[in-house]
């Protein structure tokens, strides 16, 4: 079994996250009369905020998971991330914004459409001369079942 504590010094929260070959699920424990917001964004990304009275804001205490790219699919069928980027997502070579719009709203779960249509439709997408970029991941679950 895995687990994960997040520092309890910098809100007043213990978290701990546990994780093993048939579940996944976190704990946290308040101390005090603390106010808390639970997000779980458009993008799959989980947020828990709290508030803190004397600074008069909300303070981030929990993101999972803790980089942006590392949500699954986040960029949609064909896009790539780059953290070190704004925005994250872009086309891979060869295909473009399949809802612009969408896009400009910050919703690219649609991903990338080929900017040309393969002749076949059991040609990989690889055989027209793309690559796949090394910051590429797949699901976990399918990564596990290569595995093994």
């Amino acid at each position: 079994m895995t687990a994960y504590r997040q520092d309890p010094t910098v809100v007043n929260v213990s978290v701990e996250f546990f994780s093993n070959s048939t579940t996944n699920y976190f704990v946290y424990e308040l101390r005090g009369d603390m106010i808390t917001r639970t997000i779980l964004d458009i993008s799959g990304q989980l947020t828990q905020l709290a508030w803190v009275e004397e600074a008069q804001e909300w303070i981030r205490f929990l993101a999972l998971p803790k980089k942006q790219c590392d949500v699954y699919a986040l960029c949609g069928p064909f896009g790539s991330c780059n953290e070190n980027g704004l925005p994250f997502c872009s086309c891979i070579k060869g295909f473009s914004e399949k809802s612009p719009v969408d896009w400009q709203l910050g919703d690219r779960r649609q991903g990338c459409a080929r900017n040309t249509p393969l002749h076949s439709m059991y040609v990989l997408c690889l055989s027209d001369g793309n690559r796949v970029p090394n910051s590429f991941r797949f699901p976990r679950i399918l990564e596990d079942s290569l595995r093994r």
